[in-house]
Parts: C-alpha cells; sequence; structure tokens
C-alpha cells in the first residue's frame, strides 16, 4: 500500500513538473501556428500518433504526452481521436518484436491478426465514416463530462463489460 501511495505520488510530482515545462503560449508564436496547422488534419494527426507511439514504444506514454498539450489548447480535442487511432495501431510494434526475438511461433500471428484488424477498422473509419464517428465521439465525450448520470453510466458500462465479457 506504501509503494503504491509512493508510486502516485511520483506520478503526480512528475506530472506537475511536465505541465510547468509546457510553454505557455497564450498568443502563439507564428511558427507553432504552422506547424499546428500541419497537423490539424485528421490524416496528419494519425501519423503522428503512429510516430510517437512507435518511437515510445508506449501507447500508455504517447497518450500522457498528449492529455497535457489537450488542456494547455495546443491540441484540439477533435484531433486527440485520429491520434489515438494511430496510436493503438503501433502500440503492437513492441509486442510483435518481443514475438520476433523470443520465437513465439503462435503468438507472432496472433500479434500481427490484431495489428491487421486494427488497422482495417480504422482506414474503414477514415473511408467511409469519418465525420460521424468523431463527431459521435466527442457528442459522447461532452455528454460524459457535462452530466454525472452520463458519466456514472460510463464508468458502470466500463467497469461491467470486461466481467460480462470474461464470465461468457
Amino acid at each position: 500500500v506504501a509503494l503504491f501511495a509512493l508510486g502516485v505520488g511520483a506520478l503526480m510530482v512528475a506530472f506537475a513538473i511536465f505541465d510547468r515545462m509546457l510553454p505557455n503560449l497564450d498568443p502563439p508564436p507564428p511558427g507553432f501556428e504552422r506547424l499546428s496547422r500541419r497537423f490539424a488534419t485528421p490524416r496528419m494527426m494519425f501519423l503522428f500518433g503512429c510516430l510517437v507511439t512507435s518511437l515510445t514504444m508506449s501507447v500508455s506514454l504517447s497518450v500522457t504526452i498528449l492529455v497535457p498539450l489537450t488542456l494547455k489548447g495546443l491540441v484540439k480535442r477533435r484531433d486527440v481521436i485520429p491520434y489515438v487511432m494511430g496510436a493503438n495501431i503501433t502500440t503492437f510494434l513492441d509486442t510483435l518484436f518481443a514475438s520476433l526475438l523470443l520465437g513465439a511461433e503462435t503468438a507472432t500471428p496472433v500479434v500481427l491478426a490484431e495489428m491487421v484488424s486494427v488497422t482495417a477498422v480504422s482506414l474503414l473509419v477514415f473511408a467511409v465514416a469519418w465525420r460521424p464517428f468523431s463527431e459521435a465521439i466527442l457528442w459522447t465525450a461532452t455528454r460524459v463530462i457535462t452530466r454525472r448520470s452520463a458519466l456514472v453510466g460510463f464508468l458502470a458500462a466500463f467497469s461491467v463489460t470486461p466481467l460480462l465479457l470474461a464470465l461468457s
């Protein structure tokens, strides 16, 4: 319990330091505006999510970097969706490398199947239903953070669904 509390404390201190290190860009400099416009398309944010997660080999770290940037307004909420979609695909890279290095003949096809499946679904969403998909995600997120009953329902579904799947 003490070690867990120490870990939570260390994470909170690290997040506070990271938050203070981010520049305050009340009026963003022109260079940042140009860079921001370059990444303002879903395709670019998707590729950026793939790149960051590939380099860090961790979707947790990739998204952890994204959260304060979004809270500070450096990344728009709508741009988070394609970023996370890209991160979800490349998060399997470390697992794939581990299965290849260990010669796990049964694990490698499973990891490849996961990567191909997630990539196919993501590309299908981009090609066929990007706007309704992203609008539904943003609508749901807004509803969950503005209505207590929606938050409770979301957390209940988030908690109960894995249990139901495990029991079936």
